[in-house]
């Protein structure tokens, strides 16, 4: 198992759907999710008008290429998790209200579940992808949790956790919660990670 670092700028959480050769990205600073061919033609809106008010709330973005459905994060005074579809064709839904900031996102299409982390709360959250079941599964007082991604096959869930007192460390635990480890001690900065299989 290999961790690749990204760089997480404006425009920010990229996701690809290999299948339908296609790239998506939540430009930021538009308020508005757009996506392109893999080679950068046809670009187009799938989603606009999001994350009004302050602080241009688009964090993090993740697709499920299956449910033809993409979710983000709306950490702003906005404050919820999102979903459309994946040509932009529905409305945008609410699924998640938060009490927090909502940052990073990862789906388990598998087993119908979204995992976020919350910056304000210092906490990862999972729900069902109908916005049943909300859960805490991990706290983690004093820091503040960013980016997260699955290894759905492996039951793992991989995170960012740094903060006053911390370094940027990336940890791993179970998709429950429990089993946390460092597998990172000093990271760097670095805004997103993605997990894959060694060759």
């Amino acid at each position: 198992m290999k961790v690749c670092e990204l760089v997480w700028r404006d425009p920010l959480g990229v996701a690809i759907d290999l299948d339908g050769g296609k790239v998506y990205w939540a430009a930021q600073g538009a308020r508005k999710i757009q996506r392109a061919n893999l080679n950068g033609t046809n670009v187009e809106d799938v989603a606009t008008g999001l994350g009004v008010g302050a602080g241009n709330g688009i964090i993090d973005l993740a697709i499920d290429v299956n449910g033809g459905k993409i979710y983000w994060t709306d950490g702003g005074e906005g404050r919820k998790i999102q979903r459309v579809a994946l040509d932009g064709s529905s409305p945008v839904e609410t699924i998640i209200e938060s009490s927090g900031n909502p940052t990073g996102i990862a789906l388990d299409p598998n087993g119908q579940k979204v995992y976020w982390t919350d910056r304000t709360n210092r906490t990862i959250n999972r729900a069902n992808l109908n916005d049943s079941n909300i859960e805490t599964i991990i706290t983690a007082p004093g820091a503040f949790l960013g980016a997260i991604t699955l290894d759905v096959q492996g039951s793992k869930i991989f995170y960012k956790e740094s903060g006053v007192g911390f370094s940027n460390t990336i940890k791993r635990a179970d998709l429950n919660g429990t089993g946390i480890v460092t597998i990172v001690a000093d990271a760097g900065e670095i805004g997103g990670f993605a997990v894959s299989e060694s060759p």
